[in-house]
């Protein structure tokens, strides 16, 4: 089993707190191409009634709602889960400087804590490549949905960040094959995962690259990960050296992106 499918690594090591999340969201908020963050575009695809019961599985620090909070009706009832309270923690500050109610509880998306059919939409933002029982949390989100509800489920290709992959190769051979999300579940594998519960599933995709002209933010996007991968303390300096070198060369590096959202009901 992967590191990034071992739930008490996730929970006490690399997502006991905000900090290497934010880090990796922060290269993506400074670096991208597409004037609609992510987090906008992600928000926008959610079509909800205005009285809606909303809940956001693996919610993280709640970038989802902090980016949106002027946006989000009035009369929506919103849950959010993580399997860290750390996460948790940073979720319900956002909540609570906007002053707004939201009720946040720490749960494994494998097993809700929810009866049948308690949401109208349900959003799983780039998490389930991170869940060992898969089936049983597609299973889950399927059942926690209402009938005529919808799960909107964020992933990523096999193409994304595939430049960083490449450089963590070079000078860690040994490293897990990077990104690990795509080959669990990504936009080329996630639908017929999902088909197994739901009736229809479609994939919209968001277009965005990264084009970066700053050494540190890579190694330091890198090592917001690295103990995940296997990358150690040489391949970083190694990765700094090259990085280093290309973009005082060539200005800038450029990163693929390929990211979507599975809408499924």
């Amino acid at each position: 089993m992967s590191r990034l499918e071992d739930l008490d690594y996730l929970r006490s090591r690399q997502y006991a707190t905000g900090t290497n999340l934010q880090a990796r969201i922060g290269f993506h908020d400074r670096f991208s191409t597409n004037q609609m963050p992510w987090q906008r575009w992600a928000f926008d695809q959610i079509d909800a009634p205005q009285d809606a019961r909303i809940l956001e599985v693996g919610c993280g620090v709640g970038r989802l709602w902090a980016d949106n909070l002027e946006r989000v009706p009035a009369g929506w009832q919103i849950t959010v889960t993580d399997i860290s309270p750390g996460m948790l923690a940073g979720a319900q500050g956002v909540f609570e400087a906007a002053q707004r109610r939201v009720e946040t509880l720490v749960a494994d998306v494998a097993h809700l804590p929810f009866g049948d059919g308690s949401f109208d939409v349900a959003v799983a933002n780039h998490m389930l490549y991170h869940v060992k029982e898969r089936a049983a949390a597609i299973a889950e989100l399927r059942r926690v949905v209402r009938p005529g509800g919808t799960l909107y489920a964020a992933t990523f290709g096999a193409a994304h960040l595939c430049e960083i992959g490449h450089l963590i190769a070079r000078h860690q051979p040994d490293a897990l094959a990077y990104p690990h999300g795509s080959g669990v579940f990504g936009l080329e594998n996630g639908a017929e995962q999902l088909l197994a519960c739901f009736e229809r599933v479609a994939v919209v995709a968001y277009p965005d690259s990264v084009v970066v002209d700053d050494p540190e933010a890579v190694v330091a996007f890198i090592a917001s990960s690295a103990d995940a991968y296997g990358v150690g303390e040489g391949a970083l300096e190694a990765i700094r050296a090259e990085v280093t070198e290309r973009i005082a060369r060539d200005g800038t590096l450029t990163v693929t992106k390929a990211t979507g959202l599975f809408v499924c009901s």
